[in-house]
């Protein structure tokens, strides 16, 4: 567990370092929290949502999206892959900002709000989503970055840990979705976030076969391939 105040992916690094050292048996891990949602019309992102990592053809899974090297007008090249609240789900205009004095969204005008074209949810059935984690250093509040991000790697969610991780010890991102990575974000969706994305935890350890685990190798010894991890989140 990271120390309050210290989220991110250096702490996250120290930590996992911390764990291997002593427990030697460690054979891979599951990162489980919450993460700000990358909502899209193609990918029906919404709160209380689970996000899986899940390799690309370019990414393994996360990238680092502020890890990098700065190029002409400001653009990034990238350099490392790496019971239900209330109904508050609202997803605004990315051109429409939360207002700065108001602490909820209250006052908020639902005139600004996306019109969603998606079928109706059912209240307690969360969707699973498989693709690429963002991971960075700083917490992601502002829509306009969250688009520009989404458009140019195609994201489902932002995080601050699993960068961190990634190249030390071999783990599957399970993240619930909280928020909208934008300035509206708030800690409402939080708890019930953190639920699903640990529901879906021990299912997956449910049917995860005894001797597959056992033969897999430690954290501790040569990484296991992509080929061979995916399977695990399978």
């Amino acid at each position: 567990m990271l120390r309050t105040g210290r989220a991110g992916t250096t702490s996250a690094a120290v930590v996992a370092t911390q764990i291997l050292s002593t427990f030697t048996g460690i054979r891979f891990g599951l990162m489980v929290g919450v993460g700000g949602g990358v909502p899209s019309e193609e990918n029906g992102v919404r709160l209380d949502d689970v996000v899986i990592c899940k390799p690309t053809a370019s990414f393994g899974g996360v990238i680092q999206y502020d890890n990098g090297k700065t190029e002409l007008e400001g653009r990034i090249a990238r350099i490392g892959s790496l019971n239900q609240p209330p109904d508050q789900d609202k997803l605004f205009k990315p051109e429409y900002p939360h207002p700065e004095d108001k602490f909820t969204c209250a006052d908020c005008d639902d005139d600004e709000k996306i019109s969603r074209t998606e079928p109706e949810r059912l209240p307690d059935q969360p969707l699973i989503h498989y693709g690429l984690i963002a991971s960075g250093n700083q917490v992601m509040r502002d829509e306009i970055t969250r688009e520009t991000l989404r458009k140019e790697l195609n994201i489902l969610c932002f995080e601050m840990e699993a960068a961190g991780l990634m190249n030390t010890f071999p783990c599957l991102m399970i993240r619930g979705i909280c928020d909208y990575a934008d300035s509206h974000k708030n800690r409402i969706w939080q708890p019930y976030a953190a639920a699903t994305a640990a529901a879906y935890a021990k299912e997956l350890l449910c049917i995860i076969p005894g001797p597959q685990v056992s033969h897999t190798r430690t954290a501790t010894e040569v990484m296991p391939k992509h080929g061979e991890w995916s399977q695990l989140g399978a």
